[in-house]
């Protein structure tokens, strides 16, 4: 399956997953609720290990999260009501491939949810991501919902899942610098 239609069957699925974000109190809270964008595991191929996830990863960038904005359905080519929502990147480091100060990744939106919602709950540290080209508005898509790695506490996490963390980030490695090590 190529990269592109990956990423179309992995935000097909994720839009028919069912689950809304709430409003959160506290920052752990903020994190677990937007962890609620990945989907549920709903993966057409989901990674099974460190170098299946940078596989077909085209970008691979430290980064940290800076907006939220609507993606218009006739840049998507989605239904109006599918909700598709642009994560906007300030990049930290280019790991794998090269470009401009920031990127843009596409994730589905919750019917309820506003760009506005979702920019208050972006999460704050930085992130580790692997993605690919969306196919669609110079957008990028995450290799994988496991795609998004950050450091917390001295540990490597999946932000969008955290207890799959293990299925992708390698045993020994507790920071960027020793993970960023291994992408080729």
């Amino acid at each position: 399956m190529t990269a592109t239609k990956r990423a179309a069957a992995t935000l097909v699925a994720l839009l028919l997953s069912v689950g809304a974000l709430t409003a959160c109190s506290s920052q752990e809270e903020v994190r677990a609720d937007w962890s609620g964008m990945a989907g549920l595991g709903l993966e057409v191929d989901p990674p099974m290990s460190f170098d299946d996830l940078q596989r077909d990863a085209t970008t691979v960038v430290l980064a940290h999260a800076i907006d939220v904005t609507e993606v218009p359905p006739e840049v998507s080519g989605l239904p109006k009501d599918a909700g598709v929502v642009a994560i906007t990147f300030e990049v930290d480091k280019w790991v794998k491939g090269d470009g401009g100060s920031q990127i843009s990744i596409v994730r589905p939106r919750q019917p309820i949810d506003t760009a506005e919602s979702l920019r208050k709950q972006l999460p704050d540290e930085q992130v580790l991501l692997f993605a690919v080209d969306a196919g669609y508005g110079g957008y990028l898509a995450l290799t994988s919902d496991l795609g998004a790695i950050a450091e917390r506490e001295g540990t490597l996490v999946t932000v969008f899942d955290e207890p799959l963390a293990p299925n992708v980030v390698p045993e020994g490695r507790q920071s960027f610098d020793a993970l960023t090590e291994l992408v080729r």
